[in-house]
């Protein structure tokens, strides 16, 4: 269910970016504007992330769940049934209110079960299998835009079954506590966060920031325009992205024992600042899939890390609380990137969000510096 849930939390971009150019094309919009998409999606979790989390510990997960499940399939499938772009920003505005407790409630409940090397291991596992889909729906999106840009909308009807899982497998779990007492927990927690937190959660927002901002948003008009990329070609191409970051993630548990978090992040860093500053000029799409999969291995390193690290430090009584603030930090590099890179965009042409993502991996290195140290013991 865990999986499932995963995998449904992943497919509102990952499944829809590869018919971008398509879909500014046949709407007559400009390439900038696409990014909309994503930000309209991503934004409504900036603040619903925290309360999702909340929520969990007041009325149980399961009854979180289930309905948001049913919001994202619903209003993702009604992208399909419009033409109007102001429309299906409206629908993917709705479909991010489902989408946002999916991530947060689904590391909470991974909190629930495991703990120590086995949370480590649940996350590099969790994270390697969500890669999956981040590697495997560009594919499908690419394949199902070939029937018509808006193809890819009905997607997000999968999520259906995927409640009716939810209602029959999870066992309810609820801390019964009152509103008014969820506020003051939140506070409390709040509270128990130190400069390792806030630091991860920094990290966090500039490594989604990077990918939702480049990747997602700006590869797949690179591979159309220098490579004369179909949608079908846009979509393997993202797919082979997210290869290595299937590998990477898949060995978090083997990456986190023989090293700490400081120099995973380092080297992630170091990754995505080379890979986002040859990306443009590779002279094919063969040569382009190096510095790709350069890219995707650095976000199969940096951000399954960045969570099992948060879910290892934070406290039982306070896990959700500080879980919930890590979703909303996602969604703001998420809400953040693709408009950052649209400005870039227009000022740069197509190096600019180039050059701007490599700019924020600079800052990311910074802030590795600027780790705590006793984490280098550990």
């Amino acid at each position: 269910m865990i999986v499932m849930v995963t995998l449904i939390a992943v497919m509102g971009v990952a499944s829809v970016t590869p018919v971008f150019p398509s879909l500014a094309r046949a709407l007559s919009i400009r390439p900038e504007r696409t990014g909309l998409l994503i930000t309209c999606f991503t934004l409504p979790g900036i603040v619903l992330a925290p309360l999702a989390g909340l929520a969990a510990d007041v009325v149980g997960r399961k009854r979180i769940l289930i309905p948001a499940l049913a919001l994202f399939a619903l209003a993702g499938a009604g992208c399909f049934f419009t033409d109007r772009f102001a429309h299906i920003l409206a629908l993917r505005f709705l479909q991010g209110i489902g989408a946002a407790p999916l991530p947060v409630v689904n590391l909470t409940i991974m909190g629930d079960l495991f703990n120590g090397r086995r949370l480590n291991r649940s996350m590099g596992i969790n994270a390697s299998l969500l890669s999956v889909g981040t590697a495997t729906y560009p594919a499908i999106g690419g394949a199902l835009g070939m029937l018509g840009w808006n193809a890819p909308f009905l997607l997000p009807l999968a999520a259906l079954p995927v409640a009716l899982m939810v209602a029959a497998v999870l066992p309810e779990r609820a801390e019964g506590m009152p509103w008014s007492r969820a506020m003051q927990h939140a506070r409390e927690g709040i509270g128990t966060l130190g400069r390792e937190e806030l630091l991860l959660y920094l990290i966090s927002v500039l490594l989604f920031v990077n990918l939702y901002g480049v990747a997602l948003s700006y590869i797949p008009f690179l591979v159309e325009r220098n490579f004369g990329g179909t949608a079908v070609t846009v979509g393997l191409f993202m797919s082979g992205v997210s290869a290595g970051t299937v590998v990477a993630a898949s060995q978090l548990g083997r990456l986190m024992a023989c090293s700490n978090v400081r120099r995973l992040l380092a080297a992630a860093f170091a990754l995505v600042l080379s890979a986002v500053l040859v990306l443009p000029a590779m002279p094919s799409l063969w040569l382009a899939l190096i510095p790709g999969l350069a890219l995707g291995t650095a976000q199969g390193i940096a951000v399954p890390c960045t969570q099992a690290r948060l879910a290892g430090i934070a406290s039982q009584r306070y896990r959700g609380v500080t879980m919930a603030f890590l979703g909303a930090a996602l969604r703001i590099g998420q809400t953040v990137g693709p408009v950052l890179m649209g400005g870039a965009y227009v000022l740069c042409g197509m190096w600019g969000p180039f050059l701007a993502g490599g700019g924020i991996a600079v800052l990311g290195l910074v802030l590795v510096v600027a780790y705590p140290v006793h984490c280098e013991a550990e």
